[in-house]
Parts: structure tokens; sequence; C-alpha cells
């Protein structure tokens, strides 16, 4: 049961950082994008939030990369120190 439980709390952990991070992300990048207030006047583009915004998502992508590679035991083999 306590192997249960230590699963279960690393999933739901897991799970809410990706999502976490995604949204985030989202976040960042469409306020990093230059776009027209109700007034009509430009808002300009911020650079550095679209740049967080990729780095989110690139970090939601090696979490899930790492994930499927401790669940797939042939995959061990990448990484030394699961062996």
């Amino acid at each position: 049961m306590t192997n249960f439980i230590v699963v279960l709390v690393c999933a739901v952990c897991v799970a809410s950082i990706i999502g976490s991070l995604y949204a985030f992300g989202l976040r960042n990048l469409i306020k990093g994008e230059g776009a027209v207030a109700a007034d009509g006047t430009h808002v300009d583009a911020h650079p550095a939030r679209r740049i967080v915004a990729y780095v989110c998502f690139a970090l939601c992508i090696l979490i899930v990369v790492f994930a499927l590679i401790l669940i797939v035991p042939q995959l061990h083999a990448l990484v030394p120190w699961l062996k």
C-alpha cells in the first residue's frame, strides 16, 4: 500500500507541475506578442516573455520524455544511472 501512495503522490505532483508550466508558458507566449489595445494604440512585443514561454514548453517536453524513459525498461540504457 505504501508504494501505491508514493506513486500516487508523485503522479499528482508531476501532473500539476506539467500543467502549471504549460499554463505559465501559454500566458507568457500570449503576453509576449504585440497587440492592439482597446483604444487603438499598439502594444509592443516582449521578446523576454516569448523566451520564457519556450523554456516552459521545453521543460514540459523534457519531463514527459524523462517519464517515458522511466516507464519503458528498454529505454533505461539511455540513462546510465538507471541500470
